[in-house]
């Protein structure tokens, strides 16, 4: 029974790293990635000319009564004719020639501009659109799940003159790498942050909020700052929950207000002339909202441990590695319960913790697929050692080594496949991940390879529960607003530790006995 487990969870787990790399390398394809493909025949082609505009550079946005600058620089400018003019029309009726030309856009909406490239050889038309915004709004997501809404939103809002500039954290990395992701990319947009006074946060948790803390520490001695802007919080959770920490937001960034609400008032705040209009609008449609601003209490009102929670995040700790911290016993807890009740075995309490806690801060996908790869590279050494009759402290640092090199190499396919950020962002799991090696090998050594892979399984089967108990998102809001819940799992402990029954899997190992004991 327990080798047919065996082999099918190696087998699932097998397909899931196969599955993921493949997904993972579709993703990097020009196809998927929308990029002009233009091979080395086809550049070589007149009919190439057709598609000149691709080589032209210019902002595909601007605030009305702003300018555009459209310069045009092809890949390889012999395949052009000799002698060749660039015209430029645009909407407005003006008309202006050569290669880098500026205009000022007047009209709202979608401009469109002719190019026209003329010489004796003949005439090729292109267009290109420039959309003139009357309004600037910045939307901050991590959102992937949404991305139809957000693309609709997009689309809609367009429709009313608006702009939305998103803040987008969609590449396949965890929830707790978003808020580095996003923090990064706000402060690269530190001029759109000027020129906005409303900004629209959705994202999976209270990152969209906490992040703005460590962007209004970054660039507190610039210019750029959140006064007198409107911060539209958009989020699924109870709002008593994440009010002390909104709270705790507004009293470090003091905007003109924060407002928390559904997903459904999105489209009345593009609809709305302003705020105010907007607020009574949702009231109306019975949208439910919630203001913070300077007329409340000036310190949030909360637990002491949620105060504490609070005063971290205000100094730019992020939110996520508070998460982590508090929600160690909740996974400890569940490690000693499937081990004490169910009779799971484990390479201890620490190792399926650390492993699920990696897999939290390294993304599911990424951190399995990473750690086998791993154990694989620390057997392959094993074997590889084995015939030099080495000691074992030796043995060991060179398996280490092994593995750190077999790190390096991940970390040079990442930047090749574009997924560096992910990696430089979480190489510490990945170290730890390694440090784990040592102890499946030693496995290996004592026991045999069928026992350590079989402990090694069911070691990562627990960590994939734990993991998912971490990942509830019930538990995940409830922890930061009221942090004092660990102290629960120090009594549920307590009774683990009373326990004196049968595990249940000793249950199904006895049940023979156990059935011909009731006989008697």
């Amino acid at each position: 029974m327990r080798k047919k487990l065996l082999f099918s969870t190696i087998l699932v787990l097998y397909l899931i790293v196969i599955f993921s790399n493949l997904t993972f390398a579709l993703a990097q394809t020009p196809e998927a990635t929308g990029e002009p493909q233009i091979t080395e025949e086809e550049n070589l082609k007149p009919a190439n000319i057709e598609e000149f505009s691709a080589y032209v550079k210019y902002d595909e946005s601007v605030e009305i009564n702003g300018e555009v600058s459209f310069e045009f620089t092809p890949e390889k400018p012999e395949i052009l004719p000799q002698g060749y003019t660039i015209t430029w029309k645009f909407s407005d009726g003006k008309e202006l020639k050569g290669d880098k030309v500026s205009h000022i856009f007047k009209n709202p909406g979608v401009n469109d501009i002719h190019v026209i490239l003329g010489s004796e050889a003949g005439i090729w038309t292109d267009s290109l659109e420039v959309f003139v915004y009357e309004k600037l709004i910045l939307f901050i997501t991590d959102r992937n799940s949404e991305r139809q809404k957000i693309l609709s939103l997009s689309n809609f809002a367009k429709n009313q003159g608006i702009y939305l500039q998103t803040i987008e954290s969609f590449e396949r990395a965890s929830g707790y790498l978003s808020e580095e992701v996003l923090s990064q990319k706000l402060i690269e947009a530190s001029e759109d942050l000027k020129k906005t006074d409303q900004i629209v946060i959705w994202t999976n948790s209270e990152v969209g909020l906490t992040l703005l803390n460590r962007v209004h520490r970054t660039l507190e001695d610039t210019e750029t700052n959140f006064n007198n802007k409107n911060i539209i919080f958009v989020t699924d959770r109870s709002f008593t929950d994440l009010k002390n920490i909104a709270k705790g937001t507004f009293n470090t960034i003091k905007p003109a207000r924060l407002i928390m609400t559904r997903y459904e008032a999105l489209w009345t705040l593009f609809e709305s002339a302003g705020i105010e209009t907007f607020l009574k609008n949702i009231q109306l449609m019975d949208i439910k909202f919630l203001i913070i601003d300077s007329s409340e209490d000036e310190e949030p009102k909360g637990t002491f441990m949620a105060n504490m929670v609070n005063f971290m995040i205000d100094k730019g700790v992020p939110s996520n590695t508070i998460r982590l911290i508090l929600i160690l016993p909740v996974i400890v807890t569940f490690v000693a319960f499937v081990k004490q009740i169910i009779g799971i075995s484990t390479l201890g309490v620490y190792t399926p913790s650390i492993l699920a806690l990696s897999f939290i801060a390294l993304d599911l996908t990424y951190g399995l697929s990473i750690l086998i790869i791993l154990l694989f590279i620390g057997t392959l050494g094993r074997y590889l050692l084995k015939r030099y009759r080495l000691l074992y402290i030796p043995r060991m640092s060179i398996l280490l080594t092994f593995v750190n090199i077999g790190i390096f190499f991940l970390l040079f396919l990442a930047s090749y496949f574009n997924a560096a950020q992910l990696l430089s962002l979480s190489i510490f799991p990945i170290l730890i991940m390694g440090t784990l090696v040592e102890k499946f090998v030693s496995i290996q050594t004592d026991r045999g390879i069928k026992e350590a892979m079989l402990l090694i399984v069911e070691t990562i089967l627990v960590s994939l529960g734990a993991y998912y108990v971490a990942e509830w998102e019930f538990l995940q809001s409830k922890i930061i607003a009221y942090p004092e819940i660990i102290f629960i799992f120090i009594f549920i402990n307590i009774i683990l530790g009373r326990w004196t029954g049968l595990r249940l899997f000793e249950y199904v190992r006895f049940r023979e006995l156990i059935g011909h004991a009731e006989e008697e």
